[in-house]
C-alpha cells in the first residue's frame, strides 16, 4: 500500500513539475486581476503540499497575499483551520471572506469557519454553497461583492 501511495505521489509531483503558465483556467488570471483592482485580499488556501510548485508554475504566486499549505496546518478540510489561518493572515473577519472551492469538504469547512462559500463544479455535490458556478470564469468582482 505505501509503495501505491509513493508511486502515486511521484506522479503527481512529474505532472506538476510538467505544467504549464497557459495551464491556469480561463478566466481566473482575470478575475485575479479584478479583485486586486478592487483593493479585494486574496489568499491561497490549499490541503496540497505541492502549491507553492503549482503556483510558481502557473506564474500567480504574485497574485496571492497569503498562501497557506498542506505543510502549515494539522487538520485538513472540512476542518476550518486553513481558512481561518488564512484570514488571520489578512487581517479580514471570517465573516468578510469567501472561499472559492472545487471540493464538498472545502465547502463544508467554509461554512464551519463562518465564511461564504462559492461552489465550482456540480451542484449536487457543492449544494452546502450560498452560491455555485460551473466554471471559474464566470465569476467577477460584481457577483463575488453581492454576496
Amino acid at each position: 500500500m505505501i509503495q501505491l501511495a509513493d508511486r502515486k505521489n511521484k506522479w503527481f509531483v512529474e505532472f506538476i513539475e510538467a505544467m504549464k503558465r497557459e495551464e491556469i483556467f480561463s478566466g481566473a488570471r482575470e478575475l485575479f486581476q479584478e479583485l486586486k483592482r478592487h483593493g479585494i485580499h486574496v489568499a491561497l488556501a490549499s490541503s496540497s503540499k505541492n502549491a507553492s510548485t503549482v503556483l510558481k508554475k502557473l506564474d500567480i504566486t504574485d497574485e496571492f497575499e497569503s498562501i497557506v499549505d498542506g505543510t502549515m496546518i494539522t487538520n485538513s478540510k472540512p476542518d476550518p483551520e486553513i481558512f481561518l489561518k488564512s484570514a488571520r493572515q489578512l487581517n479580514v473577519a471570517p465573516a468578510d471572506c469567501i472561499v472559492i472551492e472545487d471540493a464538498e469538504a472545502g465547502i463544508e469547512a467554509a461554512k464551519r469557519a463562518g465564511m461564504k462559500a462559492v461552489g465550482i463544479g456540480k451542484p449536487q455535490q457543492l449544494h452546502r454553497a450560498d452560491y455555485i458556478v460551473d466554471h471559474i470564469s464566470n465569476l467577477n468582482f460584481n457577483l463575488l461583492n453581492n454576496l
